[in-house]
């Protein structure tokens, strides 16, 4: 078995070398490039231009109402609701018609956004939240589609500067490297992942079979990072957390004392002086 991941392992670290040769790092890295942007740029961008356009139109209004019509067809949503009773306004929901899963839904919303003082209804403090919500997955998905024509146009260029001359060794070099790196974090993350399974008795044989192996062995059983991943991914525990059953308390047996049965003692005769029993 040990054979087999070691043979995976090197053909895919080769076929990382020859695409990094090929593609370049340019090339290679992008994608990831491309993602970190949309990531962090969405993350810091959207909301305050969600707001901006909060503070600065009425859409956010006219959304609202419209979803706050959508909200009051369920039943029971338009109960009053203020935070100083809040845990019997939710009972009141219920008892009002709202079926129990959408309780269970909106409660923590609810509980984190309804304003101190006042009286609200459910429908109302719901619509508010998912129209904000509604606007910001909208001008996310602009905000993408301008990010990503932007990043676009960088690709054309820098790839440019990657096919000269000068750049294209140092490219081709740094993307063979890039490739290898990749696939072998890929792997020590499986493997030390797996790692954190080796009590279970599906993982034996790989127990008995990878101290043999020439590179798994490396990835399995003596990762570099395996502490980490005992720390942070130890699925092993998550998976000996919910199978493996509960003992119950031992009961401790209470010492009770042996009950003694006195001695039946025989009363002696009176037995007159010089005379002896025969």
């Amino acid at each position: 078995m040990s054979t087999i991941f070691d043979g995976i392992i090197i053909f895919s670290l080769f076929i990382a070398f020859v695409v990094g040769l090929k593609r370049g790092f340019m090339k290679s890295i992008w994608g990831l490039v491309t993602l970190v942007v949309l990531t962090v740029g969405i993350y810091f961008v959207a909301p305050p231009m969600t707001k901006l356009i909060c503070n600065n139109s009425t859409v956010d209004t006219q959304l609202a109402t419209t979803v706050e019509n959508l909200y009051g067809k369920i039943k029971g949503m338009d109960t009053e609701i203020s935070a100083e009773s809040l845990e019997a306004s939710f009972t009141n929901l219920e008892s009002n018609g709202v079926p129990a899963f959408v309780t269970k839904a909106i409660k923590p919303i609810i509980s984190k956004y309804i304003p101190s003082e006042g009286t609200y209804t459910a429908k109302a403090i719901m619509a508010e939240k998912t129209s904000y919500a509604l606007l910001m997955t909208g001008v996310s998905m602009v905000l993408a589609i301008i990010f990503g024509i932007i990043l676009k146009m960088l690709k054309k260029m820098f790839l440019g500067v990657a096919k000269s001359s000068a750049v294209k060794p140092v490219d081709k070099l740094l993307g063979m490297v890039y490739c290898l790196v990749i696939t072998s974090a890929v792997f020590l993350a499986l493997g030390g992942t797996a790692y954190t399974l080796n009590n279970q008795k599906f993982m034996s044989k790989l127990n008995e079979s990878y101290e043999s192996s020439t590179a798994f062995k490396y990835i399995y059983g003596e990762n570099p990072l395996q502490d980490v991943f005992d720390k942070y991914v130890n699925v092993g525990n998550i998976l000996d957390k919910y199978t493996t059953p509960e003992e119950e308390p031992a009961i401790e047996e209470e010492n009770t004392p042996e009950e003694t049965v006195p001695e039946e003692t025989v009363p002696e005769e009176n037995v007159p002086e010089g005379e002896t029993n025969e």
